[in-house]
């Protein structure tokens, strides 16, 4: 459903640019054939009353006159032309010079010539489009002198308004663009955040479930464990014999495993509250190694356990046997990951305004299917695994102000725990 309506919004969004950019087109195009046509009637007007007033007795008269016309009327150019194609009277002094034939209009002269006047776009240069037009020249006082023709052309000052224009929808089309793709990037981020609440509230409803049950459990179960532990204390005080003994410290074990699980239930259920206190850099590095030598000592068949620590001058506030229950569990998961026969390395560095402690192992990593979800209560792929030292350490973590990630790793996995420095 939300796949259909991203879907449905990002077409209207389309559709809706797209038409803005037909609509801005269309009016781009009526505009700019406006204002063509009221450059071309300017210049029409312009060199038709110079036609009429341009003296044809004198050169030098005519030349100025003609300046004069091209510098009122933002004009490149002004000349009187005979028959011959024989410049006459220039503005620019060009007089008795045969004219440019690239940048006349044969049509257009040639009807001037027999006396109607014409207007238009006559060449490009450079990427700037120059208009030209020709108009017939009033005679002489009594019909006498050769026929002549005024040729004017307008480039760059005179046809401002066209390349303003145009200017002006390129940015036009060009903000609609932007406009549409931050659209589409706003709904595309919309809805990655959409998915991103969803699957925040589906973890928040399991797990409040989860606690409510972990509570329960651990309730019911804790009152009976305490009274098999005793039964089982009693009974190892009153027999002696060895085999009963070893009997009896089975059974303990298995109660103790039994308590601890309990505990961890708890921990996932409530967040009890933190006991806060400064821990330095030295404190810091011997509480890891503490947490490392207790997991050397269970897996003392061939685990090995190496710590490289890099983290003077680092003081970060933690309850302290909260942070090692987190650090044991990642150091029980590496080590079980291998068998208890693997290498698992514990890494501490500074990282940014915090201290990031690195476990890693080199066993067969975190399968890519569990990745997902490998954080959620009671998602394990051990046989045997419970599910729950990797939620309640990220619990831990994030009750610190940190954080817990499953961290790219060439070989095994690699979990990184960071915790933000005092006062940082």
């Amino acid at each position: 459903m939300e796949r259909r309506a991203a879907f449905l919004i990002a077409s209207t969004t389309v559709a809706l640019v797209a038409g803005v950019g037909g609509l801005s087109a269309y009016l781009y195009r009526a505009a700019n054939r406006s204002v063509d046509e009221l450059l071309q009637r300017r210049l029409e007007a312009v060199g038709a009353t110079a036609a009429r007033l341009v003296p044809r007795g004198a050169p030098g008269e005519a030349d100025r006159a003609l300046a004069d016309v091209a510098a009122e009327n933002e004009l490149d150019g002004a000349s009187l032309l005979d028959e011959r194609l024989v410049i006459v009277a220039d503005a620019h002094g060009q007089a008795g010079r045969r004219a440019n034939l690239l940048r006349l209009d044969p049509d257009r002269l040639r009807a001037a010539l027999e006396g109607r006047p014409s207007v238009g776009w006559a060449f490009d240069l450079d990427g700037l489009r120059f208009l030209g037009g020709d108009f017939p020249v009033a005679p002489a006082p009594g019909g006498s002198g050769p026929r002549l023709v005024l040729a004017v052309e307008a480039g760059q000052s005179f046809t401002a308004p066209s390349r303003r224009l145009r200017a002006a929808a390129v940015a036009a089309f060009a903000l609609e663009g932007g406009l549409g793709l931050l659209a589409l990037g706003v709904l595309a981020r919309a809805v990655r955040a959409s998915r991103r609440e969803r699957e925040a509230y589906g973890r928040a409803e399991r797990a409040s479930v989860t606690s409510r049950m972990a509570a329960m459990v651990a309730h019911e179960v804790r009152n009976p464990l305490g009274i098999m532990r005793a039964g089982a204390e009693l009974l190892r005080e009153r027999i002696a014999t060895p085999a009963t003994l070893e009997l009896v410290d089975d059974i303990l074990g298995e109660v103790a495993r039994l308590n601890a699980l309990t505990e961890e239930f708890l921990s996932l259920a409530r967040d009890q509250p933190l006991h806060l206190e400064p821990l330095a850099a030295p404190a810091l590095c011997a509480l890891i190694d503490e947490a490392c030598e207790k997991v050397r000592r269970r897996f003392r068949d061939g685990l090995t356990v190496t710590v490289a620590d890099r983290i003077d001058g680092a003081t970060v506030a933690v309850d302290g046997a909260k942070l090692r229950q987190a650090l044991l569990n990642l150091l029980i998961n590496a080590a079980q990951a291998t068998l208890g026969r693997g290498h698992v390395t514990v890494e501490a560095a500074r990282q940014g305004e915090g201290v990031c402690i690195a476990v890693g192992d080199d066993g067969p990593g975190v399968p890519q299917a569990l990745r997902p979800r490998l954080f959620e209560p009671f998602q394990t792929g051990k046989a045997g695994g419970n599910g729950l030292g990797l939620a309640v350490a990220r619990r831990i973590m994030e009750q610190h102000g940190g954080r817990l990630a499953l961290a790219p790793s060439s070989v095994g996995a690699r979990f990184e725990a960071w915790l933000p420095i005092r006062g940082a």
